[in-house]
Parts: C-alpha cells; structure tokens; sequence
C-alpha cells in the first residue's frame, strides 16, 4: 500500500509539472490570439490561351464552299508587385497551432497577345481561283486587381518563437476574357489583280466570378513583444474560362454581276491553367 501511495504520489506530481509546462507554453506562444497585419512582395502570372477559327467560304456562282481553320496556341506570362492585408485568429496546444485569416490581396494580371496569320486556299472544283485570307487576331485575359478570400494555417512551433505553418484557402475574384478578329479576304479574279472583300471584324468578350483554390507554405518569427515578421509562397490556381461566337457577311457582284460571297466565321477562345505563384514578407501585430 505505501508503494502505491508513493508511485502515486510521483505520478501526480510529474502529471502536475506536464499540465503547468503545457499551460506555461500555451500562455507564453506569441502567436496566440487575433492579429492583423500587412505584407508585400511579387506575384507571377501564368496560363495558356487557345484561340480557334473555323469558317466557310460559299461562292454563289461556284456552288461550293471553301473550308478554312486557323489555331493558335501560346503561354501567358504577367509578373507584377503584389501586396496584401490581413486580420486572423490563432491559438496553439502542445506545440500544435491552428489559424485562421481573412485577407485582401491587390496585384496587376493582365495579359495581351497579338497573331497575324496568313494563308491560301484552293477551290478543289477548280472553279474559283485562289482565295487568300489574313486574320489579325488580340487577346486580353484579365483579373481585378483585387480579390479577397479565406485561409487556413495549420503549423507547428519549431520553438518559443517561431512558427511553421502551411496554408490552404479559397479566394474570389472576377475574370475578364476580351478577343478580337479582323478578316481579310482576297479573291483572283480574271487578270493579274485580286479583289479585295470588305474587311470585316468579330469581337467577343465575357466576365465572370472566378473562385481559387490557394495553397502554401510559411515561416513566422517573433522579433519583439506583439510583433513577428513572416515569409510566404502561395500558388492560386483559378478555374478556367472559354467564350465563343460566330459571324456571317455577304458580299454581293464581287467579280462580275450575280458573284455573290457568304463568309461564316467561328471563333473559340480558352483560357485554361491560370495561376498566381507569390512570394511575400510580412509583417503581424499579435493582441
């Protein structure tokens, strides 16, 4: 019986200095509580743009039709300054750390492209003599410059004073897509000189809210009472987009009376893989 009592007695008392060290921890982790805080840096743009036309040619005193298609495929790259501001809540135990962080993020993301294509399509009745075309086409692929969103930052503390932690979230914000086309179609006539059909354009553009997933990791450090600096990588991956749309002109005694043109042209615009890759330093006030 006083064995008992006395591993008792040691059992309790080495529970009681584990309780006061947990607690003593809990109390001491500066990054317990809510917190606000700004931070700036870079943020690199990066996606791939599909633009598709399909069309057709139809002759009036040919009686057939000319197919044409043109694709273009290329990456978008935007690098721009970056800069955001924050307010959260975070509590640690044993060493564990959970928080969380509404924030507002400002950069540029707007990318142009520019494509001049050019070719010749033969009439495989032999009827029409070449018809040569020149398509000019622009592209914008635009977010806001603000979005906000939410995050959560699981982590652990590497000591008394600093934090590791990763990061995942979701954030909203608006894409816009803009594309235009401006056609040129020549067609031979008899003798050396083409005629030219009257140039005609398309143009295309939607908006819409466009949410992310944010994934990332950090490094948080306190350098003096109620202040930490930290460092952030964060990619966002954005949900992709796609507009599309079709035009049709006539084009009446091109060549001679009763030659009479009808020009269809289909238009298909993706954007797909957008994402933001940033890198930032922070500052937080803990209170």
């Amino acid at each position: 019986m006083k064995l008992i009592k006395k591993y008792s007695v040691q059992f309790l008392t080495l529970m009681s200095l584990v309780v006061i060290t947990t607690v003593s921890t809990a109390e001491e982790c500066p990054f317990d509580g809510f917190y606000t805080g700004l931070s700036a840096g870079g943020s690199f743009l990066n996606g791939h743009e599909n633009v598709e036309q399909t069309g057709t040619s139809f002759s009036s005193f040919a009686k057939t039709n000319i197919m044409f298609a043109n694709s273009s495929r290329r990456g978008l790259v935007k690098n721009s300054l970056a800069g955001s501001v924050f307010l959260g809540y975070g509590l640690s135990r044993d060493f564990v750390y959970l928080g969380v962080e509404g924030f507002i993020k400002g950069a540029r993301a707007k990318v142009k492209t520019h494509d001049i294509v050019r070719n010749t399509q033969l009439d495989t009745t032999g009827v029409l003599a070449p018809l040569n075309r020149r398509v000019v086409t622009d592209t914008q692929t635009k977010l806001k410059p603000w979005e906000f969103g939410v995050d959560l930052r699981p982590g652990v503390l590497l000591n008394s004073e600093t934090l590791l932690y990763g990061r995942v979230g979701i954030t909203w914000n608006k894409l816009s897509l803009v594309s235009t086309q401006n056609f040129t179609f020549d067609v031979q006539k008899p003798g050396p000189t083409p005629v030219t059909l009257p140039a005609f354009s398309q143009a295309l553009s939607k908006r819409k809210h466009n949410s992310a997933l944010r994934l990332g990791v950090g490094l948080e450090r306190q350098v003096c009472e109620n202040l930490t600096i930290r460092a952030d990588y964060i990619n966002t991956r954005y949900r992709k987009a796609h507009i599309s749309g079709s035009t049709t002109v006539q084009d009446v005694n091109v060549r001679f009376p009763g030659d009479n043109f009808s020009r269809t042209v289909l238009n298909d615009f993706k954007i797909r893989k957008l994402a933001t890759n940033t890198v930032m330093l922070g500052l937080s006030y803990y209170w």
